[in-house]
């Protein structure tokens, strides 16, 4: 059956997902971005396979949407800022799976959002799903299916590090490369860098540990160059930034989850997960996963379960752990989001 998909966001994760796709199994069908430069040209002008001649517009409409069996969201990091979309495409009847970070578990931050967008979702029988690596899966889905191997669960260490001059060139802004450590500070205060979804990987661990949160501490720094270096999009000078390190540590009666990610130029990549209980395990995945490729793979996964998956905002703890469930029109699984 051919999956007939929309794409809210044409940028680099949308564009690689539209030209990963198979275009025998998956039909693009509406394309939109709220970007001016973008609105009236195809979506194979900006980048994508030569059969994507669908035109880009700048706002959702119902009647394209609702032609579609999945919409794909890939515009923002924040549930507030992807809030509005989600409620309009959910009451269409239109299943989501999104890039959002925020959307991972966002029942700590926005409960009332939250209780309301499942709730739209559960009326008009449709699924909503915030998926990707990170949040999604490495620090957290990935974590918490080891743990179901452990009896007396006390520690998840979780750590990944990854080589920011591979990646794209949000990612290596987001990062501050090149800037002063001064200006790093600030900006990291206001929220304008750094990685998006630590607080929700925590949250998501403990949900499926059983545990209650009593905190979760959460630290950004810069990392600093020792050298001139540079990327094919910055140029990072001796004592600037090179990248950064972020944690965050979730306490509760009973045990600790801790996560690090760092992302800088000149760091070896590298995914670890340990879980302290009976008995210990350890993963550990040398040369780490690549982002952004793993982000389009959960995306297209998310696309093949999301009619299948009971109405309502999910986790991905909500979803198979394997391709062995596939789509069936019709056809929803029972039971999930007992966090709400």
């Amino acid at each position: 059956m051919t999956v007939r998909f929309g794409l809210l966001g044409v940028g680099s994760i949308g564009l690689s997902l539209v030209n990963k796709l198979d275009p025998k199994s998956y039909e693009l069908v509406c394309a939109v971005d709220t970007d001016p430069s973008k609105a009236g040209k195809t979506v194979r002008d900006l980048g994508g396979p030569p059969e994507s001649d669908v035109e880009v517009v700048q706002a959702l409409r119902r009647e394209a949407a609702t032609a579609c069996d999945v919409f794909v969201q890939t515009t923002t990091s924040r549930f507030e800022s992807a809030y509005q979309d989600l409620v309009k495409l959910a009451s269409w009847g239109c299943d989501v799976v999104s890039t959002c970070e925020e959307l991972s578990y966002p029942f700590l931050k926005y409960p009332e959002l939250s209780s309301a967008l499942h709730s739209v979702a559960q009326d008009s029988d449709s699924s909503v799903l915030g998926t990707g690596i990170n949040p999604g899966f490495l620090m957290d889905a990935l974590p918490s299916f080891l743990s179901t191997a452990c009896s007396d669960v006390t520690a998840v260490n979780v750590t990944r590090r990854v080589d920011a001059s591979r990646r794209r060139e949000p990612l290596q802004r987001k990062v501050g490369l090149g800037l002063a450590p001064e200006t790093f500070k600030q900006m990291a205060e206001d929220g304008r860098l750094g990685h998006v979804g630590l607080f929700e990987s925590c949250a998501l661990v403990a949900d499926s540990l059983g545990w209650s949160l009593s905190r979760i501490d959460q630290n950004i720094e810069p990392l600093l160059a020792e050298r001139d270096m540079r990327t094919n999009y910055f140029k990072i000078p001796k004592g600037c930034v090179r990248g950064l390190r972020q944690t965050a540590v979730a306490k509760s009666d009973a045990g600790e989850i801790s996560m690090c990610l760092e992302m800088a130029v000149g760091t070896i990549d590298l995914d670890e997960v340990r879980i302290e209980g009976q008995p210990t395990i350890r993963y550990r995945a040398e040369g780490g996963v690549h982002g952004d490729a793993a982000t389009v793979s959960r995306l297209i996964y998310g696309m093949d379960v999301a009619p299948v998956l009971a109405p309502g905002l999910l986790t991905v703890l909500d979803i198979p752990t394997s391709r062995s469930l596939r789509r069936q029109k019709g056809v929803r699984l029972e039971g999930n989001a007992s966090r709400l």
